[in-house]
């Protein structure tokens, strides 16, 4: 029987993340190669031999028995005082290399392919090692000694075409070139054989165990393989198969499974990988490109990118990998700096000792990440499982009671996120958006949200004491702030204050009396039948709000853009409209302030701002303009009669065929007028100006 450690099928999750577990008495698996672990100080008299003052070594084998079958084996050579080692074995087993390796570092490992055993009787084969130093002339050796034994047993017979291994364990057998045709392996344990250009011909397979086995060339098509295998190609392809150097180009591998398996390298030139399961694959050196992958994969930088990829010690330097989705993969000590992580998803990847210097984390997504990346983008940082910076995606992220004071968090992306009791303090979080976010409790006092979208956050007793909300939007705001900036408050679920963004806001029949909102936006606003006694409007943005009904009585809207806003009985008296822009109006108020009035959709009056304003043929006779800013103005054929102009700015305004009978212009800037067929005599002009044949003269 041979002598093969029972079969153990790997965990994908710790070959994921690169552990061994251990197996037996001293034993580990790595892949599916078996190593003694020898601590450094350990010593093997039986094996070692040392020269007075020179170097020595311990040579040990995870088995030194086999069946007539052979298989692989690493060992392990543990060494004191040496700078190099070279292995050496009998020509008919292989070596992984005859170089002289560095073992500076106190250890050597080689791997050894043992031949099939055709005799009786048991064949040997002497493995040595032969380690010298730099600094001293004198070598050691050890040596171990791996035994092919004869074996009778079914499990042991020489590969011939018919015969019946079912249930044996022939893990680690070199079978390469074998004839197995028509053999029965069902359920046998074939872990990290070798079957590169075995005959499998209408081989029984079905439940083998083929993880880590090798193959290539396979001649001819098993009757039957594992569950999620497939044979292709002349490769076995499935969960954790070992298709190092494989060349899979122009193969039809279509939800063919290769979760776990190793593919480096690795040609893939035209191959049909549509729905193929690749979760935790290990790849390296791909080359080619696919006719199609699975969706969310891709192939940069050489290696094969998608969610649970294994890319542990992946160099993706510079790679573009914008829009991945690399949800649990393992990027354990990857390279990624200058990499392009443009809203790539990186939730519960691994970037243990991943360095991201330099890499665009815009709008990328996160959490549940596993360790400590060695290097991140300035003004990036790992908290809680997140990548919080500058235009971060952390939408719906968990951030309770967590200290981001002073933070660079421009643009950040935090809707519905839970930032209760959080300390945002002096945090920079212009036009971050934190709609429907959790701030209870949450210290905002310092912070700058100018620009930031709050709509539906809920507030209740955070501090915003000192904080900047020029342009932040807001409605549906729950629960009340502990505090608030001076000229601020919270009315109908806005924010409202200076320069707020109130556009679209729906404030129908809301008491908003001596609000403060100079500069703020209140375009295409809801504010039927509001109250804005005594607001403070000063240059806000008003145009196309609804204003139908509302009270205005001693408004402030000096300098207010009012254009293209209903006006339908809105209630003016007192209010001061100096500088005022409109134009496009719709409706009539019930009310305006002395000497103003409605005029082709233009609220006209003293200091009113027309600029450009088109009222030709419009009547204005007696109508008070002084003041008022009619640069540009087309008032072709306009009817001005004792009208007052005094102090006008008239500058480029279009006069042709006005009357101006009984106008007065005193003081009014006619530079760039146009005129001709002027009708009728002002009672004034500025100074230096004459009225010739119907023109304006100056």
């Amino acid at each position: 029987m041979l002598n093969y450690p029972p079969a153990i099928k790997r965990s994908p999750r710790l070959r994921s993340i690169g552990i061994s577990r251990p197996f037996c008495s001293g034993l580990l698996i790595v892949g599916s190669l078996l190593i003694l672990s020898v601590p450094a100080a350990a010593k093997s008299p039986q094996l070692a031999s040392r020269t007075s003052s020179g170097p020595t070594a311990s040579i040990k084998a995870a088995s030194t028995s086999f069946g007539v079958l052979g298989g692989r084996v690493k060992i392990n050579a543990i060494v004191q005082g040496a700078s190099s080692c070279v292995f050496t074995a009998p020509n008919d087993a292989e070596l992984s290399s005859r170089d002289v390796l560095d073992c500076s570092a106190g250890w050597a490992t080689e791997t050894v392919t043992l031949p099939v055993n055709q005799s009786s009787d048991p064949k040997k084969f002497v493995i040595s090692v032969r380690v010298t130093s730099h600094s001293s002339s004198k070598i050691g050796t050890a040596s171990v000694t791996l035994t092919v034994a004869a074996d009778h047993s079914r499990c042991s017979k020489l590969p011939a075409p018919g015969r019946n291994y079912s249930f044996c364990n022939l893990s680690g057998a070199f079978l390469r070139g074998a004839d197995l045709s028509h053999d029965n392996l069902t359920n046998a344990t074939l872990t990290g054989a070798t079957l590169s250009n075995t005959n499998l011909s209408h081989a029984q397979l079905a439940g083998a165990e083929l993880s880590n086995a090798i193959s290539g060339g396979v001649i001819g098509i098993p009757k039957t393989v594992p569950t999620s295998w497939k044979a292709a190609g002349g490769y076995l392809l499935g969960p954790q198969a070992n298709l190092n150097g494989a060349n899979l180009s122009y193969l039809n591998l279509s939800k063919v499974d290769l979760s776990g398996a190793t593919l480096s390298p690795v040609n893939v030139t035209g191959a049909n990988l549509s729905g193929a399961v690749l979760t935790g694959i290990i790849s390296s050196g791909v080359l080619g490109t696919p006719a199609a992958l699975p969706t969310n994969w891709h192939v940069a930088n050489h290696y094969f990118v998608g969610p649970g990829a294994y890319l542990g010690g992946a160099n993706l330097s510079g790679a573009n990998l914008s829009r991945f989705d690399l949800d649990g993969a393992n990027l354990t000590g990857a390279n990624l700096n200058g990499a392009n992580l443009f809203e790539t998803i990186l939730s519960e990847a691994n970037l243990t000792r991943s360095s991201l210097t330099s890499a665009t984390l815009t709008r990328a997504s996160s959490g549940s990440i596993v360790g400590v990346p060695s290097a991140l983008p300035p003004s990036w940082q790992l908290l809680n499982g997140y990548l919080i910076g500058p235009d971060a995606n952390l939408a719906g992220a968990n951030l309770a009671g967590l200290s981001l004071t002073g933070l660079n968090l421009i643009g950040v992306d935090l809707a519905g996120a839970t930032l209760a009791q959080c300390n945002l303090a002096n945090s920079n979080l212009t036009d971050a958006n934190m709609s429907v976010a959790d701030l209870a409790g949450a210290g905002l006092s310092g912070a700058n949200l100018s620009g930031a979208y709050l709509t539906g956050a809920n507030l209740s007793g955070a501090n915003l004491a000192t904080t900047i909300l020029a342009s932040a939007a807001s409605g549906g705001v729950v629960g009340s702030p502990a505090a608030l900036p001076a000229g601020w408050t919270l009315v109908h679920g806005y924010l409202a204050g200076p320069h707020a963004d109130l556009s679209g806001a729906s404030l129908a029949a809301v008491d908003l009396t001596g609000v403060n909102l100079p500069g703020a936006n209140l375009s295409g606003a809801n504010l039927t039948g509001a109250n804005l006694s005594g607001a403070n409007l000063l240059n806000a943005n008003v145009t196309n709000a609804n204003l139908s009904m509302a009270t205005m009585t001693g408004t402030n809207l000096s300098g207010a853009n009012l254009a293209g806003s209903t006006l339908s009985a809105t209630e003016f008296a007192s209010a001061n409209l100096k500088a005022a822009v409109t134009g496009g109006v719709i409706g009539s108020p019930a009310s305006l302030p002395p000497g103003w009035r409605l005029v082709g959709g233009y609220l006209a009056g003293p200091g009113a701002d027309l600029t450009n304003a088109s009222l030709s043929a419009a009547n204005l006779t007696g109508a008070n303009l002084s003041g008022a800013n009619l640069s540009g103005a087309s008032l072709s054929a306009a009817i001005l009669t004792n009208a007052t102009l005094s102090n006008a700015n008239l500058g480029n305004a279009d006069l042709a065929g006005t009357t101006l009978t009984g106008t007065n212009l005193t003081g009014a800037n006619l530079v760039g007028s146009i005129s001709g067929g002027i009708i009728g005599t002002p009672l004034s002009l500025p100074t230096g100006w004459t009225l010739v044949g119907g023109f304006l003269v100056g």
